[in-house]
């Protein structure tokens, strides 16, 4: 009987709000790549996966990726793999051992995977129930599940390491380096073909390698500290310091100073100031001389709003936690461990909220309002043109389902007199 793998979302997507709110789970990077690019790299191609996942997102998912076996399960051996996974050899080799009618668990209990027979096919986009089936056998793996967001921030480094070894040319040079660039143990670094370096930057892999992808450029005096991975065709600015632990995704700007971050794609960061342990998605934009904090004063544990709730994440060190298609104004100041949600706008003097929901317009000298929907979607039409990317009717029935979803996000500042704009 032949089998059948699929990567499915489980009830603990709300954790990873706002940023999964775009996006399946698996979706989410850390390293150089998407957790689902990692289980893809590790599974090997010969069976291609299914994918279950929230309704609202299989549009934009199946366009940005073009995967096409989206929320259907076949008739037939199926294996249902937690999207939340950290993909590992030794972890494929257990998820394909696993029997039939077993429930494979990591060491905290937590599903990592369930094999069944299925009896017939099934359209489906929540496959979470399958997990608490009854009569299966148990089993137990050593494996990480990503809990909240800013377990991928920490994880970072680690993985740029592992990915970098494993996945590229570690010495090699296909792009320019010009004369007056440094690299500081050039076998520990990996330069793609139309990648630019330019006289003054310096490329420090001492600390670990450093990835500049395919048509990326370095511009002049520029510094970036391994590990560290830059996407392909972003620009890291004139001056810019990049401290390690950092990944940019591509077609993105960097500039400041950025430390221990991840920065999703086609987002910018170019002007000074600091973004430390912090989670960006797409599409954003952070203002000039914006800045986050990312240790408390007391130095003490960094707690983050999650869904309404205060979660302690038992780290030193968090910072920003910045959904798709956000904004911040110049000299915007964010306190430790903050969440903006999708789509939002925010702007002025003094420390932020460290919650500011989703489609809000926030100025810290005025009472918050609602960020229209409609202005909102011309917005993100505007800034995703400039890219020479089309905003589709995926993409606006996608802004309009999160807008619902997120409106109890919005009904407490409603109540306190908030104003649509």
């Amino acid at each position: 009987m032949n089998q059948t793998v699929y990567l499915i979302e489980d009830y603990r997507v709300k954790n990873f709000f706002p940023l999964a709110y775009s996006r399946p789970v698996f979706e989410l990077r850390t390293g150089t790549m998407s957790l689902r690019e990692r289980f893809k790299l590790f599974w090997g191609a010969s069976n291609p996966p299914g994918y279950i996942c929230r309704a609202e997102v299989t549009e934009t998912f199946r366009q940005s990726t073009r995967e096409t076996s989206i929320n259907y399960i076949d008739k037939g051996d199926a294996l249902f793999v937690n999207g939340r996974l950290l993909t590992t050899p030794d972890v494929v080799t257990s998820l394909r051992q696993l029997p039939p009618n077993t429930r494979l668990r990591d060491q905290h209990g937590n599903v990592v995977a369930v094999r069944l027979v299925m009896a017939e096919a099934n359209e489906l986009n929540n496959a979470s129930p399958l997990f608490d089936k009854e009569g299966l056998d148990d089993r137990e793996v050593s494996a990480t599940l990503f809990n909240y967001p800013w377990e991928f921030i920490h994880k970072n480094a680690e993985l740029l390491e592992a990915d970098a070894r494993y996945l590229y040319h570690l010495g090699q040079v296909e792009g320019t380096v010009h004369i007056g660039a440094h690299i500081v143990d050039r076998n520990n670094v990996y330069i793609g073909k139309n990648a630019v370096v330019k006289p003054g930057a310096v490329l420090d892999a001492e600390t670990g390698p450093i990835i500049i992808d395919e048509a990326a450029e370095i511009m002049a005096s520029a510094t970036i500290q391994g590990p560290a991975y830059i996407g392909k065709k972003t620009k890291v600015k004139m001056g810019a310091k990049i401290y390690a632990g950092t990944t940019i995704g591509e077609m993105c700007k960097a500039g400041g100073e950025i430390e221990g971050s991840i920065i999703h794609a086609y987002s910018n960061k170019q002007h000074e100031g600091f973004l430390g342990h912090s989670y960006i998605g797409m599409w954003c934009n952070i203002g000039a001389d914006t800045n986050n904090s990312d240790l408390k004063n007391n130095y003490r544990p960094v707690d983050v709003v999650l869904n309404g709730k205060k979660v302690e994440t038992g780290l030193l060190f968090v910072g920003l936690i910045m959904g798709d298609h956000s904004k911040s104004g110049i000299n915007t100041m964010f306190n430790t461990g903050a969440t903006v949600g999708f789509s939002c706008n925010v702007f002025g003097a003094g420390y932020l909220p460290k919650y500011i929901p989703s489609f809000t317009w926030h100025d810290n000298a005025i009472s918050p309002s609602e960020y229209r929907l409609e202005k909102a979607i011309e917005v993100a039409k505007r800034v995703m043109e400039r890219r020479n990317v089309t905003f589709t009717d995926s993409d606006e029935r996608l802004f309009k389902s999160i807008f619902q979803l997120t409106q109890v996000e919005r009904n407490y500042g409603q109540a306190a007199g908030v104003k649509l704009l």
